[in-house]
């Protein structure tokens, strides 16, 4: 990779990480109640907040991580010459960033705000508290493997 194209791409990426970082302020710049914890926290605020915010911080969220990998991506060829081992590690864990970071955190993070506030209105807090969270941990979950695929434990039974 020359060089125009690695500072293009460091660009790119440090353009993602000031999306990412207005994306987690749409989100949760907001004071907490007092003695609330996090998931609590964020009910509260879900409520003070206007609709547009947790979805659109969510959205900007998503997009910046996406080009966060752009910029972390220019550090891969580096780490492969000299480890290769070591390069194909982080390429992994970039990977797994991308995923989490985007798609199991700014976006389930919007909507679950997003939710709670919409059914709140429509049928109350307790209603609202119970869908909300119920997708919040739907979506934080596991995913399922593809049938057929067969994990092996440590005494060689498939589980």
């Amino acid at each position: 990779m020359n060089r125009e194209k690695t500072e293009k791409f460091l660009k790119i990426g440090l353009s993602g990480a000031l999306l990412t970082l207005v994306g987690d302020l749409l989100i949760g710049a907001a004071k907490f109640p007092d003695g609330a914890n996090m998931i609590d926290g964020y009910f509260a605020i879900a409520l003070a907040m206007p609709a547009w915010r947790p979805i659109l911080g969510g959205l900007i969220g998503f997009v910046g991580i996406s080009l966060e990998y752009c910029g972390l991506m220019t550090v891969y060829p580096l780490i492969r010459q000299k480890m290769p081992r070591g390069g194909r590690f982080y390429r992994l864990a970039m990977y797994v960033y991308l995923a989490a970071g985007g798609g199991a955190v700014h976006l389930p993070c919007g909507a679950f705000m997003w939710i709670y506030k919409s059914v709140a209105a429509a049928a109350g807090q307790a209603v609202g508290h119970d869908i909300a969270l119920g997708y919040l941990l739907y979506s934080l979950r596991y995913p399922r493997l593809p049938r057929g695929c067969v994990l092996y434990s440590k005494e060689g039974k498939g589980t």
